[in-house]
């Protein structure tokens, strides 16, 4: 296999990215300056020792707590419960919500064989219980597992 393939191949596995998208990558680094490929190979390198779930809500972060869980202002009286951090990044580009988050790391899928022990209930019960919530929100995706993963937290 080729290097040029096995760029393709691994472009491919990212999601949304299927083979004619990863080969329109693969092609567009090659002609990208060598510095900007350093770069991005150097930000791919380092993700995953800079960035970590945050240890109160779960969201990612370089610090821990959170800016989100760490920020004094916001209402500690809700909290908005999501699949995924990417769900944070959603609500806070809104403005319209101030409180605090607690992400799951996903939503119950029996087919998939993501069961409830496989998401962070256990942590999340915990916060409601040492939290003095006035409000949870419950902001799963509007699918079957995002509505079995909200019938399982009421």
């Amino acid at each position: 296999m080729t290097a040029l393939d096995t760029l393709i191949q691994t472009l491919s596995r990212l999601p949304g990215i299927g083979p004619k998208s990863a080969s329109r990558l693969a092609y567009h680094l090659i002609k990208t300056d060598k510095v900007y490929n350093q770069n991005l190979a150097q930000a791919i390198a380092t993700i995953q020792e800079i960035i970590f779930p945050c240890s109160e809500c779960g969201s990612f972060t370089e610090t821990d707590p959170c800016p989100i869980c760490s920020d004094s202002s916001r209402d500690k009286s809700q909290l908005c419960i999501v699949e995924q951090p990417q769900d944070v990044i959603t609500i806070q580009s809104s403005g319209a919500y101030t409180g605090l988050y607690h992400v799951l790391g996903g939503a119950i899928s029996p087919l998939d064989g993501i069961g409830p022990e496989h998401l962070s209930f256990g942590k999340l019960l915990r916060r409601i219980d040492q939290g003095s919530f006035s409000e949870i929100i419950i902001a799963t995706n509007p699918t079957e597992e995002g509505d079995t993963t909200a019938l399982y937290i009421r």
